[in-house]
Order: structure tokens, then C-alpha cells, then sequence
């Protein structure tokens, strides 16, 4: 008689089994957890006067403080009773997290599974003089200014981001603009129309404006799915573009406000990184930005690489680090207008070696700016001197029109496919008025700015290399051997490769592996 209350019991047990199972939440490796939490309150101000806090706790146990922010209505409407909470795991297994208003006021906790399984390529750190995933792989930044991609007409945009970061431009670097959508039209400097993009609300730096930073992750989305970094350019304090009076700009209170809220909507996308301001020195002190990349470092538990745009007054890395506290260093030469390899050079020569340094602001196409040949010159100094090029095309231009868009795509293809990693500047191996980078008995890339002859020492090294002339305007790559017939290069001694004076030369060698042969007993 009891058997039919045992096999209701066991059929019980199976289905609220099957029924938890169905609502295990799954999340990928470096994905992006969410939730969100009704909260009813009269507040004058939620986006300050309230804090979602949150811990999770990790499957070895570790645990993990962040914290949550107000979402109005949840779908970009600006009044309503949602906060959200979002997270990015780091560990595989399960985590459990708690949360709780800091008014009191009870919220919610719960659990949720990471697995491997689509993991992401997870932040970027800084590993010497690059940028690393937290496996360790490099990333090269291939890094390319789409400066509407946040405030032009949004159809426009997330067409040019599928085109410059997937299909034709092979770009994994999105530098944009995120305060300046309404100088950009003001000044027709726009080539989409614009979208009424702002950040916050009026003229209230505390006050964020939801229906733009939904669409803040509507183009995050579409970055993340083709794992493109995204870089803003005007950071998190504005120099130019910004509505809020310079008083409130630059009250720390507020700012905590600002950055806290964008931190806790952004660093749980692993494609994001950290940068304070730009032409900082034109409106803050340097103690000011050094207590603001601060408490950046303090609140993101994944401890992304924080930086400020420019260098300023400092004329080393060493110093910016020192007096700015930033992890790495993004450059500025007269707004984009050095057109010349071997002054790009010497530009960030003094920067390189000590962490990643982005030319931000360097070799940029535009009316008033440089026109193609001027960008290719420019970013080939840039790359020999171990720093990384952006390229622009700016002011009324069409996205992917420039010729300066092919000449770049050739230099980075060109990193691509050399250990560039490993290689640094070494000018000291070729004659005045040249330049080479050079992983030395390995690779080397030699860059004539006006041709004419090129000694390069290969003293040290031994062994054949394959020798190759680069067309730095087409991209055509042949044999070159010395003095320019197609024999082999050996190693050391001094090699003479000759070229047209006046012309624009670059070649790259890279040593031949002997070719072994096995012999079978």
C-alpha cells in the first residue's frame, strides 16, 4: 500500500531536481553575471544616496566585495525601483553571492555556476612593456579611433563597428568619445548623424543619463561578441564636451559618484579599460589625477590597467607612473600631427620600455590634421619605437575613406607576423636616419624613412635568415637579398642593403630555422 507514496515522493524529488537544474544560472569564464533587485524608496538623488553592496564568494572560497548600481525602470527609463548587479567570474565552479542596500534595507543573494565552456579572453593586464589576458597571452592592440561609435545615429555605427572590427579592418582597439556628441554636431565635426548621446543628466555630474548608457550596452555588446577592447577617450572627467560646471567637474565627492557608478555598470565587461581624463593638464593638477586613478585601482576587484590622456609635462615614462600613478601611458603629439617616422620616434622613444604606451594622439588623418602619407610615416616611427599606433580619421570624414585606413592595416599586419613581443628598438644596429627593431638572432625590421643605402650589423647573429622588402604603400612583399638581388643573408657580419635615395624603404628578416632531417634506423 505504501508504494504509490514512495513513487510520488521519488517522482517529487526528480522534478524539483529537474526544475532547479532548469534554473541553474550558467555563466562563461570572464562572462558577465546579472541580476536585479526591486528596491522601493523616496531618494533625491538614487544614484548617490543609496549603495547596492554585494560579496561573492568564489568556488575556492575567495571573496570578492563589488557593488551594484540604480537602473531607473531597468530599460533605459530614468525613474523606477530597479538596481542591478552585475559580476565577472574569474573562477570555473560555482559561486554564491549576498547584497544588501546600505540603508538597511534587505536585497537578495543567490548562486550561479561559471564554466568554460564560451569563456571570454577575460581584462587585460599590463605585463611589462604590453597588454596580457589573465592566461597570459599577449594581446597586440591593432587600435582604431571610431570616435561616433557611442553618439552617432546607431544603425550607421553598429554597421562600422561589424566593418573596422570584423570584416575589413581587422581591428581589436575601439577608441571613442563618450562625452563630446554634442560639440562634435555643434561644430559639424561629425560624419554620423548625431544621436543625443550624454552621459548625465543636464548639467549634474552625480545624475546618469540611463537611456544613454543603455545604449552604453548595446555598444559593448557588440565590441565584446567580436573581442574588441574599448578605450574612451575622453575618460571619466571631461576637458572639453562636458555640460556640468568646472566646480562639480572637479569635486572629488562627485566625481566618486560619477566613476562609481560607471564602475560598477563597466568592469564587468572584460573589454573595458580605465582611462581618468584627457589633457588632464589643461584643467587638473597631478595630485588630482593620481587620487582618481586610485580609487579606480581601489574599487575594481579585476585591477585593470588605469591611465590618463596625455603625458603632460613629464618627459619619461618613469615620471608619468611616478607622479600620476597610472599603469601605462597614452601620448599626445601636437593633436595628432606628426607625420614624420624618425621625430615620431624620438616622441616616444623616452616612454617606451618601461609599460605599454599608446600613441593615442599622434598620426591622425584629417582636414588640419596629417593626409595618408603623413599617417604612414608617423605610425611606422610609432611601431619602431615599441609603441602602439592609433590611427584616426577625423573631422567630417567617412569612417574607412582615409587613405591613411590601408597603410596602416599593412604596418600591423606586419607586427602580426613577427615576434614583436620580443623585439625592441635597436638603432644602434643600422646607420643615422634609419630605424630598427630587432629581436636580436631572430627577427629584425628595418625601417629607411629616405632610403639610400642600410647597413645592418648581424654581427651577433648566426645562421641564414630570409630577407624580405616590404612595400610600405601597397603591402607587397618580396625576396631581397644584399645589395638587393635575391641571395641569402647570413649572419655575422655587417650586411649592405641598397635602395633609391630619396624613397621610402623598409625590410624585416627573420632567421631560418635549419631543416631537420630524420633518419630512419
Amino acid at each position: 500500500m505504501r508504494r504509490p507514496v514512495i513513487l510520488a515522493a521519488v517522482v517529487w524529488l526528480l522534478c524539483s531536481a529537474a526544475i532547479a537544474s532548469a534554473r541553474q544560472v550558467t555563466v562563461p569564464l570572464y562572462g558577465r553575471f546579472e541580476t536585479q533587485v526591486a528596491h522601493d524608496g523616496a531618494y533625491a538623488n538614487p544614484f548617490q544616496d543609496v549603495v547596492l553592496d554585494a560579496t561573492f564568494s568564489a568556488p575556492s572560497g575567495r571573496k570578492v566585495a563589488f557593488f551594484g548600481f540604480y537602473d531607473g525602470d531597468g530599460k533605459g527609463g530614468q525613474h523606477g525601483n530597479v538596481w542591478k548587479l552585475r559580476f565577472m567570474p574569474d573562477e570555473a565552479g560555482e559561486w554564491s553571492y549576498t547584497c544588501c542596500f546600505s540603508n538597511g534595507a534587505s536585497a537578495a543573494g543567490g548562486r550561479f555556476v561559471c564554466v568554460k565552456d564560451g569563456a571570454r579572453p577575460g581584462p587585460l593586464h599590463v605585463d611589462g612593456t604590453h597588454f596580457v589576458h589573465p592566461d597570459r597571452r599577449m594581446f597586440q592592440p591593432r587600435s582604431y579611433y571610431y570616435s561616433e561609435a557611442f553618439c552617432g545615429d546607431w544603425t550607421a555605427a553598429s554597421q562600422g563597428i561589424e566593418t573596422f572590427f570584423h570584416t575589413t579592418g581587422g581591428f581589436n582597439w575601439c577608441c571613442t568619445t563618450f562625452w563630446q556628441g554634442p560639440l562634435l554636431a555643434s561644430h559639424k565635426w561629425n560624419a554620423l548623424p548625431f544621436n543625443g548621446f550624454y552621459p548625465i543628466r543636464g548639467d549634474d555630474y552625480t545624475v546618469l543619463d540611463l537611456g544613454s548608457w543603455r545604449h552604453v550596452d548595446e555598444v559593448l555588446d557588440e565590441l565584446e561578441k567580436r573581442d574588441v577592447v574599448w578605450f574612451n577617450f575622453d575618460g571619466f572627467v571631461p576637458n572639453v564636451g562636458g555640460t556640468m560646471s568646472s566646480m562639480q567637474r572637479l569635486d572629488f565627492d562627485a566625481q566618486k559618484i560619477y566613476i562609481r557608478n560607471a564602475v560598477a555598470r563597466l568592469a564587468p565587461y572584460w573589454n573595458v579599460t580605465w582611462n581618468v581624463a584627457f589633457e588632464w593638464q589643461e584643467f587638473m593638477k597631478a595630485e588630482q589625477v593620481a587620487q582618481l586613478v586610485d580609487y579606480v585601482h581601489a574599487i575594481d576587484p579585476w585591477k585593470r590597467p588605469v591611465t590618463v590622456h596625455d603625458q603632460g609635462k613629464f618627459t619619461s615614462a618613469e615620471e608619468v607612473m611616478k607622479n600620476l600613478h597610472v599603469d601605462f601611458v597614452t601620448l599626445q603629439y601636437d593633436a595628432g600631427r606628426c607625420g614624420d617616422a624618425l621625430k615620431a620616434a624620438a616622441f616616444v622613444s623616452p616612454f617606451a620600455g618601461k609599460c605599454p604606451v599608446y600613441a593615442h594622439e599622434v598620426t591622425w588623418e584629417g582636414p588640419d590634421k596629417l593626409d595618408g602619407d603623413g599617417v604612414r610615416r608617423g605610425a611606422w616611427g610609432v611601431a619602431m619605437a615599441g609603441g602602439i599606433v592609433n590611427y584616426a580619421e577625423q573631422f567630417d570624414q567617412v569612417y574607412g575613406n582615409g587613405d591613411g585606413f590601408r597603410y596602416v592595416a599593412i604596418l600591423l599586419d606586419l607586427v602580426d607576423s613577427l615576434p614583436w613581443d620580443r623585439m625592441e628598438p635597436r638603432n644602434d644596429l643600422v646607420g643615422p636616419g634609419h630605424l630598427c627593431f630587432a629581436l636580436e638572432g631572430e627577427a629584425y625590421v628595418v625601417y629607411a624613412p629616405a632610403g639610400g643605402p642600410v647597413a645592418l650589423d648581424l654581427t651577433n647573429a648566426k645562421g641564414r635568415f630570409k630577407a624580405m622588402r616590404l612595400d610600405a604603400e601597397t603591402g607587397e612583399r618580396r625576396i631581397l637579398g644584399e645589395g638587393g638581388d635575391d641571395s641569402e643573408v647570413m649572419g655575422g657580419a655587417k650586411r649592405l642593403f641598397t635602395f633609391h635615395k630619396g624613397s621610402e624603404s623598409c625590410f624585416y628578416l627573420v632567421r631560418e630555422t635549419p631543416q631537420v632531417v630524420r633518419i630512419d634506423p
